[in-house]
């Protein structure tokens, strides 16, 4: 019976341990907006960025913030992609504000016109934060995936920009 006892306090210390372990390695909210940048071009792209804004009742696109974006290099590249203190924080209350309160966005190369980025799977809906359904934009609710592709289907304005929201369908 000791022999018992003695091991189900041992087991106790043990799983009280594994908790606490496995609880001190809970990362933090990531708060705020990254951008995942996939470029299937031949060339990279510098003085670009991404303006985000809300659509009001006359059906007007109402800028709030850009966010000037790193060269663009061929292939896969991540932009704030740390944690809440590197991301991009715009005033998403003002934004929540606007409209419906969507948090819209648009790309804009250097010396071209702004464009909405097109949602990848529905060429006629543009990507859009839904702010009065979610009120914190944390963790991937802030993922913008912009896609930069010569010859894709899902390139409505004809700027080579369209993109998605991971975990947020539209």
């Amino acid at each position: 019976m000791k022999y018992y006892t003695n091991f189900s306090k041992i087991l106790i210390v043990l799983l009280s341990a594994c908790n606490i372990a496995n609880n001190s390695f809970i990362e933090p909210r990531q708060y705020g907006i990254k951008f995942e940048i996939i470029n299937r071009t031949d060339q990279e792209f510098e003085h670009t960025q991404v303006i985000i804004g809300g659509i009001d009742e006359n059906n007007e696109f109402i800028v709030v913030d850009s966010y000037a974006l790193p060269k663009i290099k061929i292939g896969l590249q991540q932009v704030l992609s740390g944690y809440d203190d590197i991301r991009w924080k715009p005033d998403f209350e003002t934004i929540r504000n606007i409209g419906e309160g969507k948090a819209y966005f648009k790309f804009q190369f250097e010396g071209e016109e702004a464009n909405f980025i097109e949602y990848v799977n529905d060429t006629s809906k543009n990507i859009y934060i839904d702010l009065i359904k979610y009120e914190e934009i944390f963790d991937d609710k802030g993922d913008i995936k912009i896609r930069i592709d010569k010859d894709s289907e899902f390139d409505r304005n004809g700027d080579m920009i369209f993109g998605s929201i991971y975990g947020i369908v539209l």
